[in-house]
């Protein structure tokens, strides 16, 4: 895009949104409702252009997002791309114990690979795409993941990181979205405070 001198007429958009399936079949017309939509929000961006594809999210159901590219890089690769590696380590850890354990397999399980059903030709070209940032979060991981086999060799317990990731969880179920108002695309700092919003848990709902 930059290259052809596109840029300020291009505005990314990423739907939060989806199943494991694939293909038309799995397509239903309540997809994108109530759905999170990110929309890019760089430096340069047209207003004109920005809004037109806000209210296109908008009007499929969503909420908007405002969020810079790297910003949102950053982001999926923790809550969208490292879960889809993780699912399928789990699926391959289950498999691993035969017949007997898969057949044990029950929600926990289940619920963790769930994403792992995925086509694997689509979870390779969202994890391959944003390398950089996911390296930067497995490399993380398997930080926590070391220290937590090291404590359960050395002290017989997992209290940290079962504290700490139930600690997480709540605190994701506790978000809440606020109404980003009082901003108008093309009007001063417009992109700045879009992004700033958004950074801290803001949603658009109309234009």
């Amino acid at each position: 895009v930059r290259a052809h001198g596109l840029q300020q007429r291009y505005v990314g958009g990423h739907p939060m949104a989806g199943t494991a399936e694939s293909g038309w079949p799995a397509s239903f017309a309540e997809l994108f409702t109530d759905a999170v939509w990110v929309v890019g929000t760089e430096d340069d961006a047209d207003p004109q252009v920005w809004t037109a594809v806000a209210r296109l999210a908008l009007a499929c159901g969503s909420v908007v997002v405002p969020a810079e590219a790297a910003e949102h890089d950053r982001a999926a690769a923790r809550i969208s791309h490292l879960p889809h590696l993780l699912a399928e380590a789990l699926a391959l850890a289950g498999a691993g114990g035969g017949d007997l354990a898969l057949n044990l397999a029950a929600g926990s399980f289940r619920d963790g690979t769930r994403v792992a059903a995925t086509a694997p030709a689509l979870v390779r070209a969202m994890c391959e795409a944003n390398t950089d940032a996911l390296l930067d979060v497995l490399d993380e991981t398997l930080v926590v993941l070391t220290a937590a086999r090291d404590q359960l060799a050395d002290q017989r317990s997992t209290v940290d990181l079962v504290e700490a990731g139930h600690a997480a969880r709540q605190r994701y179920e506790a978000a809440t979205r606020w109404t980003i108002t009082d901003i108008r695309p093309g009007e001063p700092d417009w992109v700045t405070r879009l992004r700033d919003g958004g950074r801290r848990g803001g949603v658009l709902r109309e234009l």
